[in-house]
């Protein structure tokens, strides 16, 4: 039920599915959530097709006759929590609605990425290079490490 409400109306698939960034719950790459996703639907953050098989992209053009047999839909707030790096006990008060929810993650940064461009910003010449190539050489081996499709 919950998910339901999570759903891209069909008129807005109709209109705008041209528009959308479309990902399937095994892609490792989202455009930036803005304050203004879920009203509008360029740029303002990616769609997700849950039943993108692994490694599939949807065949373009995007047409809303494509996407309705893979039940598009919204991500929650808390699943863009997780993909910004939230800690998992982070929840809002109940009386922040929805709307409201994807505003306050709209554009926030990454807590562990900010940290560590932080750390290279202020470390010294030699620290810093050491930390650049450990950074390159973790973001070819690491796999995502939050599930997003479940976890609403």
């Amino acid at each position: 039920a919950r998910r339901a409400g999570l759903r891209v109306p069909a008129h807005v698939l109709e209109r705008y599915c041209a528009a959308m960034d479309v990902v399937g719950p095994h892609a490792r790459r989202s455009c930036c959530f803005t304050k203004n996703y879920t009203r509008y639907f360029k740029g303002a953050g990616s769609v997700l097709v849950p039943l993108l098989p692994c490694g599939a992209a949807v065949e373009e053009p995007k047409t809303s006759e494509r996407l309705v047999p893979l039940r598009p839909r919204f991500f929650s707030p808390r699943e863009i929590a997780n993909l910004h790096g939230f800690p998992p006990d982070f929840c809002f008060p109940d009386a922040i609605s929805r709307k409201k929810r994807y505003e306050l993650l709209g554009n926030s940064l990454s807590v562990q990425v900010l940290a560590r461009l932080i750390g290279f910003l202020f470390a010294p010449p030699e620290t810093a290079a050491e930390l650049a190539v450990a950074a390159e050489s973790a973001a070819g081996s690491a796999p995502p490490t939050t599930e997003v499709a479940d976890s609403i």
